[in-house]
């Protein structure tokens, strides 16, 4: 993704609603450069015929794993997008906005509010008015725009820092075992997808440094307006995805199946895109166009992420909303070679690149095969199991003890070092326990239930006023995630105020705030609620059991 983008630091300002995808099946990306400071559309191209050069299969993964609604598209990098803010105007662009509050660029596409100034209203990005402002306060609003002009020409430390460091720990956690080169960095990126589509002898330097967004001369500049088309960018796009410059990639989408197929599809996507889906405010949905294209995406290469890793999140997520959408794995494969049959290369390149065609669909077949193998191997497991409990409940006791400890003692190994999980908040939390599907109370994972269900019990005391949860209202995900920020707010107020804390994440704030709870801390918290229950004014479709059950602490 890193590599068919351009420049890493630019991601961490994309927002959801900055990508679409055309009438003739092209996929764009709108975003403003951090350091040219200029708007710009680039064109995303699905990969040939392997995922990890696929950027609209990184996008698929990276929606289909968010656990809670945001504005941001990748919610795994840092928060540079806020969510507080207020949506922008579809019909002015962002060099206009830019003009009107030069401050704005430190947040690119969102608008956000800047400090008071003395005498006057808080100063906007997105400010417009037809009256011109007061004059006490516009000499203080030019002076503060310059002084933070010259502020940026020197040393500073930008907020898109935070996007380089997230890459660098990501490399530096996969570098090694993977055998790469040890001192890859964000920056290698952005250098070698540069290098790679200077190789080929059709694309223009101009045109890469377009793609890149390298800071010019104003010389070279005058001759962006005439090569920085979108004819251009497409060929550069086709490269860094693994085609030929003047190949004609073709877009794949759920909408080349069958009706029935479509159908069935629909409550998968729903189901797997659900915290980016059907809710009011529209800052935070994807296009249903762009998750169709995305859907399609997934499928495709679904038999190959699962050969790679069969535990990996992405496949479990995708198992898990096909059992709840009742499809079968078998129907997924067919999809997948169906969708890949679809993306194909066009029949003129097939006379020139016959090899290589043949090579790519075997090995998607191949990878078909090998699922379909592993789950024949899985079957035969299964009744391996079944025999030797048998044949071991025919034993004596002493045998079958020994047999253990011999066993035990062979296959003791050191234990790998824990890996420190990215912080999940507790809207997060709170959002995925009434909106993910399958439902949390009803996950395997016994640890992950037991976490969620307590913090979502400590969330409900923070709600002093009581909630009513309808999940056949139209707006029941805004209505969790408002409820779910609510009482994050509280809690986090309360834990600073009180205990002097600034835990944030989930498990971090559950055991901040188990001492207070067996201290008798809560009480009056935990008493209130009972009442609320009392009297009706909690209605929550979480099951009876999940409910009410933090119960008052004796007090010595």
């Amino acid at each position: 993704m890193w590599h068919c983008f351009g420049r890493s630091s630019d991601l961490g300002y994309v927002q959801k609603q900055h990508v679409s995808v055309s009438a003739d099946g092209t996929f764009y990306l709108r975003l403003l450069r951090v350091t040219t400071s200029e708007e710009q559309g680039l064109t995303l191209i699905p990969g040939k015929s392997d995922f990890l050069t696929c950027p609209l299969h990184a996008l698929a993964v990276a929606l289909a794993t968010q656990d809670a609604p945001g504005a941001a598209l990748l919610a795994q990098l840092p928060d540079l997008v806020t969510e507080a803010a207020a949506p922008l105007d579809e019909g002015v662009p962002l060099q206009d906005l830019l003009q009107a509050e030069p401050a704005s660029l430190e947040v690119a596409v969102v608008s956000t509010t800047a400090p008071v100034a003395a005498g006057g209203p808080p100063l906007s990005s997105t400010f417009v008015s037809a009256d011109p402002p007061p004059s006490s306060w516009t000499e203080t609003q030019t002076a503060m725009a310059s002084s933070q002009t010259k502020k940026r020409s020197g040393e500073v430390k930008r907020g898109e820092d935070g996007v380089q460091a997230y890459v660098n720990r990501m490399l530096k956690r996969v570098a090694e075992p993977a055998g790469a080169t040890p001192d890859l960095t964000s920056h290698s990126f952005r250098r070698g997808g540069a290098q790679h589509a200077n190789g080929d002898d059709r694309l223009a330097a101009q045109w890469i440094f377009d793609r890149g967004a390298w800071d010019m001369t104003k010389t070279n500049k005058a001759f962006a307006y005439i090569t920085n088309t979108a004819r251009e960018d497409r060929k550069v796009a086709r490269v860094l995805s693994g085609w030929a410059a003047d190949d004609v990639p073709a877009m794949v989408d759920v909408a080349a199946l069958d009706h029935a197929s479509r159908e069935r599809l629909g409550r998968f996507q729903v189901l797997l895109f659900g915290s980016c889906t059907g809710l009011n405010q529209q800052r935070l949905n994807v296009s249903i166009k762009v998750l169709s294209v995305l859907t399609a995406y997934l499928i495709r290469y679904y038999p190959q992420l699962k050969e790679l890793s069969p535990s990996a999140p992405i496949v479990t997520r995708v198992e898990e909303c096909l059992v709840a959408a009742g499809i079968p794995i078998a129907d997924m494969l067919a999809w997948s070679v169906a969708l890949d049959n679809e993306a194909a290369p066009p029949a003129q390149e097939k006379h020139q690149h016959e090899a290589q065609h043949h090579c790519s669909k075997l090995d998607h077949l191949l990878a078909v095969i090998q699922e379909l193998t592993a789950m024949n191997k899985a079957l035969t497991a299964r009744v391996t199991i079944v025999e030797a409990a048998l044949m071991k409940s025919k034993k004596a006791p002493q045998e079958i003890a020994e047999e253990d400890t011999t066993r035990e003692s062979s296959d003791q190994e050191p234990k790998p070092k824990r890996r420190k999980k990215q912080a999940t908040h507790l809207s997060a939390t709170w959002f995925e326990w009434y909106t993910r599907v399958p439902r949390v109370w009803e996950s395997a994972d016994r640890q992950k239930k037991s976490e969620s269900r307590h913090v979502v019990a400590f969330m409900k005391l923070f709600l002093d006023k009581g909630f009513v949860l309808e999940p056949q209202a139209s707006d029941y995900k805004d209505q969790v995630l408002q409820l779910g920020r609510r009482a994050e707010d509280s809690i986090l107020s309360f834990l600073k105020t009180n205990v002097k804390s600034n835990a944030k994440g989930s498990g971090s704030v559950l055991r901040a705030l188990r001492p207070l709870h067996k201290s008798g801390a809560l009480n009056e918290r935990i008493a209130a609620h009972k009442r609320l229950l009392a009297t009706g004014r909690i209605q929550d479709p979480a099951p009876a059991d999940t409910q009410d059950i933090l119960a008052l602490a004796r007090q010595a």
